[in-house]
């Protein structure tokens, strides 16, 4: 969001778990909710082969969803591009696989830090490993 000509983005980039800005603003007691815990670690060919989805089926169907967004004057250009970024193969990650890998990555160890330097009261993390971000 751009406001006062600096682009603003969602405070959960660095602070996930904002435990220090609850007692800066004078909480007594913090009961603080980690959606983070287990996002590492997770195989998504495992949930496919316990649900019986065909993996080039939902590379088609991410492939399609991925064209759709794009704009109609960028998307004969994307048709070549796209299915060697979305990859068939479920032994090896592709290049979103490996961006949002990364992303989970650095979310989970910056969440670990903060709550390491500044423990909540009461830590409440739910098992959410089954909930894909797209």
């Amino acid at each position: 969001m751009l406001f006062d000509d600096r682009w603003l983005v969602d405070g959960g980039l660095v602070n996930q778990v904002p435990v220090s800005a609850c007692r800066a603003l004078g909480a007594d007691f913090i009961i603080a909710v980690s959606v983070s815990e287990g996002i590492l670690g997770r195989r998504r060919e495992k949930l496919r082969a316990g649900l019986g989805i065909d993996g080039e089926a939902v590379r088609a169907a991410r492939v399609a969803q991925l064209l759709g967004q794009i704009p109609a004057a960028m998307r004969n250009p994307a048709e070549r591009i796209l299915p060697y970024l979305v990859k068939g193969d479920p032994q090896s990650p592709g290049y979103f696989d490996v961006l949002v890998n990364a992303l989970n990555i650095m979310q989970e160890r910056i969440t670990r830090s903060r709550l390491a330097g500044e423990p909540p009261h009461v830590l409440i993390a739910p098992a959410v490993t089954s909930i894909n971000l797209m």
